[in-house]
């Protein structure tokens, strides 16, 4: 029995001593305090910014947590954490740093800082307008263009000296005897309820004062009628690479792209604007401004030829284009002859000088046409002064340079129609 009682107590005792072992393991905090970075990743969480926002005080505090913030663009908050709207709305990437104790973490915001409404928006932008536009130059000898507008700004136009220059850009050129004249232009600028205006003094050279025809038109001045004609037709054919009548089609979309829409293109007739997509000549075709049937050719997709030039061409409506037939160009409109709107008319009368003097057997008539033949000559001279240039015109001409390689000397220099055909 003692034996037994003696074995016991040892395995109690043993029992108890291995109980008493000594811990090495990290301790564990049984506090249930948050360390540092918890609590800096709650007020992260906390803390939130809407994807488009207007000017706000960006909170500095989460708690015990201080919050500093930063932009990528300057001038688009203040150092209290002030967001500064513009003019404009902005996409912003605003840098957060949450301190707490002696721990930071970061994080990135992207929203959009919306622009300031109590700004005059409409005014801003009238008086940008005013402060961007320009001539190239203010003396002048051949009609001015003058735009109706700028993006979604009207602009009007006033002379003080309409016997100089017209209220709508034509020039009158001085007399040999006479001087120059100036004209005093007031442009009104004007978008919404708001406008503002501007001067522009233009003078007008007499026709004492020679033209310089540089460059492309190099070795014209001085010349008229038949020498012109002649030196104009040499200076428009060399370089000339023609295109083929099916590339045109391509080619129109842009060369008569509508301003205000780059899917569309303007139809020559009725100054419609259309999808530009060529669907097979439903939507629009291909007019011969020279009618093709007096051209003494004939058109077709893959070959380059008089019918496939792009100075001759524009879109038109077929319905419309079939009605012009083969007319030639008049004020009124019968069974002979085709009036076409008179905001085109200018362009019509130009198209038709240049096909006159780019092809030898082509001639402009006073009487009724036939083959190689267009009229009324007369009729063209006076719409190309009725109806000046215009910017539309003269990107038309530089994509066509682009194109085939030539100009239409008409659309640089509308004087030259009276140096030729009326002298």
């Amino acid at each position: 029995m003692k034996r037994i009682l003696t074995i016991a107590l040892l395995l109690i005792l043993t029992v108890s001593l291995s109980g008493c072992k000594n811990n090495t393991q990290d301790p564990v905090d049984q506090s249930g305090e948050p360390t540092a970075f918890e609590v800096i990743q709650d007020a992260i969480v906390h803390t939130t910014i809407d994807s488009t926002i207007e000017s706000v005080l960006l909170p500095s505090t989460y708690g015990n947590v201080s919050i500093t913030w930063s932009s990528n663009i300057a001038g688009t908050i203040s150092s209290t954490g002030l967001l500064i709207q513009g003019t404009t709305d902005q996409e912003i990437y605003l840098t957060a740093v949450f301190t707490y104790e002696d721990k930071l973490l970061t994080k990135l915001y992207t929203t959009t800082l919306l622009r300031d409404p109590n700004i005059n928006y409409d005014l801003l932008d009238v008086t940008a307008a005013i402060a961007e536009f320009t001539f190239e130059d203010l003396t002048v000898y051949e009609d001015i263009v003058f735009v109706s507008s700028v993006d979604d700004i009207s602009i009007s136009w006033a002379s003080d000296n309409t016997t100089c220059v017209s209220n709508t850009g034509i020039v009158s050129r001085p007399s040999e005897d006479d001087e120059d004249c100036t004209a005093n232009f007031t442009a009104t600028f004007s978008k919404g309820t708001e406008s503002d205006s501007t001067t522009f003094t233009f003078t007008v050279l007499s026709m004492a004062t020679t033209v310089d025809y540089s460059g492309y038109y190099e070795g014209i001045y001085g010349l008229t009628g038949s020498a012109l004609h002649s030196a104009l037709h040499t200076i428009i054919n060399t370089g000339f690479v023609g295109v083929t009548y099916g590339v045109a089609r391509d080619i129109l979309a842009e060369t008569d792209s509508d301003p205000e829409n780059s899917n569309n293109l303007i139809l020559v007739y009725e100054q419609r604007s259309v999808n530009d997509t060529w669907d097979y000549g439903i939507t629009w075709n291909r007019e011969h401004v020279w009618p093709q049937s007096l051209l003494g050719d004939t058109a077709d997709n893959g070959t380059v030829n008089i019918a496939s030039d792009l100075q001759n061409l524009k879109p038109a409506d077929p319905g419309e284009n079939t009605s012009r037939s083969n007319k030639y160009f008049d004020n009124f409109t019968d069974t002979q002859a085709y009036e076409p709107p008179d905001t085109v008319k200018g362009d019509i009368a130009r198209i038709l000088f240049y096909m006159d003097v780019m092809y030898d057997t082509l001639t402009l008539v006073d009487s009724s046409p036939s083959t190689y033949q267009m009229a009324m000559l007369s009729v063209l001279l006076q719409w190309n002064i009725d109806d000046p240039v215009d910017a539309f015109e003269m990107n038309r001409n530089e994509i066509i340079y682009s194109k085939q390689g030539n100009r239409n000397p008409f659309i640089d220099h509308p004087e030259l129609a009276d140096l030729i055909w009326s002298n």
